[in-house]
């Protein structure tokens, strides 16, 4: 599976999260508790969003088996192309 941006970001929300609700917990407030439960609600949500879905698209990887198979599977040179220097470029910084 690739690692997007989308993905990092969202751990990064779940992380801020668990961080944030353990402080709440940790002060006694009750609205704070509460505060803490919603937080931990929606993490749960998120991280069953994120177990649901699918790391292949398989209807996808079939429809590209069958072209390939087929021999009628066309790749644009230029969308190689700029995935490469995009590539190239994001391992620079």
């Amino acid at each position: 599976m690739r690692v997007d941006e989308k993905y990092i970001s969202q751990y990064d929300k779940i992380s801020n999260m668990k961080k944030n609700s353990s402080e709440n917990t940790k002060s006694g407030d009750g609205l704070k508790e509460k505060s803490s439960s919603v937080a931990k609600s929606q993490v749960s949500s998120l991280i069953d969003r994120v177990k649901s879905t699918p790391d292949v698209r398989k209807e996808i990887v079939d429809q590209i088996r069958n072209q390939i198979e087929a021999g009628t599977y066309t790749i644009s040179g230029k969308k190689v192309a700029e995935k490469i220097v995009g590539a190239a470029i994001n391992n620079l910084f």
